[in-house]
């Protein structure tokens, strides 16, 4: 039987308007001016929201009419020790409070509000103490709000706050979190990039369009993890897959360690019904906490540019990762280490080898640099090396830059799959969407573009198609008609969309034709063909590659027009920071097929225009 496609957007893809919500939370952060610095704001913001999105969700009432939260109440004044578990059925989520407070009720009883607040957090099931009191250390900011005069006014705006599932449910207030996250993380850190919904949409339709017909099985047990899981809006693809399959089981795991993300996606996946030992608070190159899990989907976004070794990485990491590497194939960083100032081939690693292996399937986020990055000899070079010959890459898709919050750059998705269809084997097929977005009405700090339903089926359609060959996928036409931007699809257009590696043969888009290569291939770039080719591509740095090339016009091998090469070569007639389409085809066609002599100069390259 052929293998079904899935090739239409799963998700809701529409945009909601949270304005009033996330304003009134902004109202309140204003009144911590003065005491608090503005970078303070979400050490007192976020755990409020935890705490009345959770105390919302207790409110709310069972079939027969009775508020869960008085439910567990009297069955706790009844007898103190009553088991949890018991407790958490009540309750009806894998959480609970016992005290007969809220934050309206702490009110009441003003002169004793820290006191009382205390004894609030105190109470509720040991899986929420533990992320608001030992992760977020709230008991701490509640007595220092109450000595800067803030806490009475900040309870009361919180408690007049309507968080009810019943109201806000998870869509909505993932997109709530999504842009309060957002706006605190302004000036984070670079490489702390929180991902827009409609990219989750995107990897999530691409990750279910093939492969994935044991997910329609009733009663399936369906594994999803996100090891840098952040606010867990990776994870929303849970409600991907019961659109797909209501019947199935869908298990969430996920690492984070910063503590206000953790917190975030802890409270998320406690009110969907996910076990809170599922979410774990630690540093996913410290250590696999779901080791004796094989993993049905990976999706996840990790930190770009982020040290694990050197004086910039977190402590401990650096001793950890080369621990880990010494397993070889036993551990998870088997394939090699890349360079100590990212970490992003790490995680690429990590995502592999928690890949079921009958048919796991994963989409990672990244920048350029596990694709550029690396000499030919380097730990990059060798881990790009083992993916292409355990043929675990799918796909490789580009997409436009300004998608995210805080950053303008372009990204890459990597579709990994440990179970390919026949025609896929020996292939990976790379995507260019890089013009595949709408302009936002309004910028969110640096993001101006989103990537719109439409974008997404055709992504998803050209990637389930597979069609061999140059391909086009999208060209947009920016000519004014009536003021607005149209978007076209032309045959015409900007191609290179698909590009295939087979049997240690690549297909040039410019040449037409299969050249003998090495069968350690590794891809050299993916670039839009109207835009310049950057040339610190990702086997060589530009000075490497100079010298080889510069090496070989000495030795006078393999030239066809040896004054041709030279002048193209001069640094006066050629920009080492960008070169052309045109220009890089000129330097390429003064050199014959490499012979075996040469073969080092171009092991592990593919070029694509």
């Amino acid at each position: 039987m052929e293998e079904t496609k899935i090739t239409q957007v799963m998700m809701d893809d529409s945009t909601l308007n949270v304005n009033k919500e996330v304003d009134m939370v902004f109202s309140i952060a204003n009144t911590l001016r003065g005491p608090y610095k503005a970078d303070k704001y979400k050490d007192i913001i976020i755990p409020m929201i935890i705490i009345r999105r959770l105390e919302c969700a207790l409110a709310t009432k069972d079939a027969s009419g009775k508020i869960r939260k008085q439910k567990v109440i009297e069955k706790f004044d009844a007898n103190p020790k009553t088991p949890q578990k018991v407790l958490e059925n009540l309750a009806g989520y894998p959480f609970y409070n016992t005290s007969k407070f809220d934050l309206a009720g702490l009110l009441n009883e003003a002169p004793a509000i820290v006191e009382n607040f205390h004894f609030y957090l105190e109470s509720f099931s040991p899986n929420i103490k533990d992320m608001l009191i030992t992760r977020l250390k709230f008991k701490e900011k509640i007595s220092d709000l109450d000595k800067n005069n803030r806490l009475l006014g900040v309870v009361k705006k919180f408690s007049e706050l309507d968080l009810n599932p019943e109201t806000i449910d998870g869509h909505k207030m993932g997109y709530m979190f999504e842009e309060i996250i957002r706006r605190f993380s302004e000036n984070a850190e670079a490489g702390d990039h929180y991902t827009p919904r409609e990219v989750i949409r995107a990897l999530s339709s691409i990750l279910l369009a093939e492969g994935c017909d044991d997910v329609f099985s009733e009663g399936k047990e369906i594994t999803v993890l996100d090891m840098a899981c952040g606010t867990g809006g990776m994870l929303s693809t849970h409600d991907f897959i019961k659109r797909m399959n209501p019947d199935a089981t869908i298990r969430l795991f996920g690492q984070e360690n910063n503590p206000e993300s953790y917190a975030i996606c802890l409270a998320d996946m406690l009110i969907k019904g996910q076990k809170a030992d599922n979410i774990r608070f630690a540093d996913t190159m410290k250590e696999d906490c779901f080791e004796k899990v094989p993993m049905r989907f990976v999706i996840a976004n990790p930190p770009f540019g982020l040290s694990w070794g050197g004086k910039d990485a977190g402590d401990g990491v650096e001793k950890a990762v080369r621990a880990e590497a010494k397993k070889g194939k036993n551990g998870r960083f088997g394939a090699g280490l890349p360079a100590t100032g990212d970490m992003q081939l790490l995680f690429m690693q990590h995502a592999i080898a928690k890949m079921n292996r009958k048919n796991g399937r994963a989409a990672i986020i990244s920048n350029g640099s596990p694709l550029f990055s690396g000499n030919t000899t380097s730990g990059e070079s060798q881990i790009r090396r083992f993916m292409l010959e355990k043929d675990l890459i799918e796909a490789i898709i580009a997409l436009p830059s300004q998608l995210f919050y805080n950053t303008d750059i372009g990204i890459y998705a990597f579709i990994l799959s440990k179970n390919k269809r026949k025609d896929r084997v020996n292939k990976i097929q790379l995507i260019n969407a890089v013009d595949m977005w709408e302009p936002l009405k309004r910028s969110l700090g640096k993001k101006r573009r989103e990537i719109s339903r439409e974008q997404i089926d055709l992504i998803t359609e050209v990637y389930a198609a597979f069609a061999p060959g140059a391909k086009t996928l999208y060209s947009e036409k920016r000519k004014a008609e009536s003021g607005k931007r149209t978007a076209r699809l032309s045959a015409a257009s900007l191609t290179v969309m698909n590009s295939f590696i087979r049997n240690g043969q690549y297909i040039s888009p410019f040449s037409g034709a299969g050249s003998s290569m090495p069968s350690q291939l590794r891809l050299y770039v993916l670039a839009h063909t109207s835009q310049p080719i950057p040339i610190s591509i990702m086997s060589l740095n530009l000075r490497s590659w100079r010298r080889r090339i510069l090496a070989m016009l000495k030795q006078k091998r393999n030239i066809r027009n040896i004054s041709e090469a030279r002048s193209l070569l001069m640094p006066s007639s050629l920009s080492w920071k960008h070169i052309s389409r045109t220009r890089c085809i000129q330097i390429f066609r003064c050199f014959k097929r490499p012979s075996k002599t040469s073969s080092k100069m171009w092991r592990g390259t593919l070029i694509l225009a």
